[in-house]
């Protein structure tokens, strides 16, 4: 009887094991259904404040990021995955998906603009199409994490054509974005070299495209942009009724209506000499027969050439022009800063000497020049001295810098960000913001380097 009880409790005890077994397969499969299931990702991001006034200049940042976006799921990737921003104008900027992996359509390939509302945040590309400006605007979809991976893109089958999208530059207004890019078809590797190049005009408040002109067209751009980043230019003038434009592939400079995008000038017009562009988007220097040296500067925003003589331009903005002396063959190089509708020359004085032979990098903002080398050199535009002068050591070095107001935001080594009063040369913020990329802009919602656009969290009173 003992034993039958002891029998009987075995047998159970086996037969228990056995269902826990089965349930534990059960929710196994479960776990593992569940895991090779794409699930909904969770977005991390930094919320956007308003400034207090449209104008207002930021003075401390947020250290995260408010685009791109943020997958938690996969260790806080950035979505998208290889996005460079442009640039931005309040609330909105321009940047580009490079090689995006985030989408398996195979009808598409090479890199893609992208327009992003920085409130929410919300992110829009440009899919080319054949509708009557050639592209539309989708919005972009987070993918979901999990599942099977793909292992790769999807591959065209053969026959298929395949449109390869270029990326140019872009600007903003208020009310609108400017965009260059182009396309071009390709069937089993062979370009047709049928390839466009087009300006759009798009509303922001609907990422409506309103205008187009096609700046090109039957041009062989795979085969002379191999990178999908066609080199371009596009600046808005002072009083934003026009864009001055320059394209190498077309090999163009214009002045286009922004009302309409209707041509103003052409240089093709005026001129047959080759010529190249000018940093800070208003010229382009015309070029001798054996294009080495440079023989005029034409200001885009009125048509006008102003010869020039044993000079090599570094940047125009707002009417000075900036050139090193091309006679001096060693260093110092000369600078001269020419007033072009006088003709009146400044030699820029209290240049830095640098350590090596180096020529001077030189950008414009909002009525400043800021000039790089081993130092970093502000002066108002057409002045010969300079606001400020700042050395980098190995310990600070100046990565890039931008101004907005009279703030000087400049981008340190190790992610830091400076902020300079140019009136007084005093700090205003020291801060661990700023990342490891190139300074892009400032507006008053933020800062943005290549990589990312920071909240603003303060203002200057």
């Amino acid at each position: 009887m003992r034993r039958r009880v002891f029998l009987t409790a075995a047998l159970g005890a086996t037969a228990s094991a056995g269902a826990l077994s089965l349930s534990g397969c059960a929710s196994m499969r479960q776990r593992i259904a569940r895991t090779l299931t794409p699930q909904p990702p969770t977005v991390l991001h930094a919320s956007l404040s308003t400034p207090p006034k449209a104008t207002a200049i930021p003075t401390s940042f947020g250290s995260e990021a408010v685009w791109p976006l943020r997958i938690k799921e996969n260790q806080n990737h950035p979505w998208p995955t290889n996005a460079m921003i442009e640039t931005a104008h309040g609330s909105f900027l321009i940047a580009y998906d490079v090689n995006s992996d985030d989408d398996d359509t195979a009808a598409l390939s090479g890199d893609r603009p992208i327009i992003v509302d920085l409130n929410g945040p919300k992110t829009y590309t440009l899919v080319p199409d054949d509708s009557e400006h050639g592209y539309r605007i989708e919005p972009m979809t987070v993918p979901q994490v999990g599942g099977v991976p793909s292992g790769s893109r999807v591959v065209p089958s053969p026959g298929t054509v395949v449109t390869e999208q270029f990326t140019c530059a872009g600007t903003c207004d208020d009310e609108f974005a400017y965009l260059i890019t182009g396309r071009e078809d390709v069937v089993d590797q062979r370009p047709k070299n049928r390839g466009r190049v087009s300006l759009l005009k798009i509303r922001l408040a609907d990422r409506r495209i309103v205008a187009s002109a096609v700046l090109g067209e039957n041009l062989a751009l795979k085969a002379r942009e191999s990178t999908y980043r066609a080199g371009s230019s596009i600046t808005l003038t002072s009083d934003g009724a026009d864009l001055l434009v320059t394209v190498s592939v077309p090999h163009r400079a214009l002045r286009l209506s922004t009302k309409d995008l209707s041509v103003q000038f052409d240089l093709a017009s005026t001129t047959s000499q080759n010529f190249c562009a000018v940093e800070g988007g208003e010229a382009v220097a015309l070029l001798s027969d054996d294009e080495k040296v440079q023989t005029a500067i034409v200001t885009l925003a009125d048509g006008v050439a102003h010869p020039i003589e044993n000079m090599s331009a570094l940047l125009v903005h707002q009417g000075y022009l900036y050139a090193v002396d091309s006679r001096t063959k060693v260093p110092p190089y000369p600078e001269l800063c020419i007033n072009l509708t006088t003709g009146e020359r400044t030699e820029l004085a209290d240049l830095p000497v640098d350590g090596e032979d180096k020529h001077a990098n030189l950008t414009a903002s909002n009525g400043y020049v800021i000039r790089r080398t081993d130092y970093i050199q502000v002066r108002k535009n057409g002045s010969a001295t300079a606001l400020l002068t700042r050395k980098s050591t190995e310990k600070e070095f100046y990565k890039s810098a931008a101004i907005y107001g009279s703030i000087l935001y400049l981008a340190l080594n190790g992610g830091r960000l400076r902020l300079i009063n140019l009136d007084t040369g005093k700090v205003v913020l020291e801060s661990p913001t700023g990342g490891q990329h190139e300074m892009a802009t400032v507006t008053p919602y933020g800062f943005c380097n290549e990589a990312g656009f920071y909240p603003a969290t303060a203002w200057q009173t």
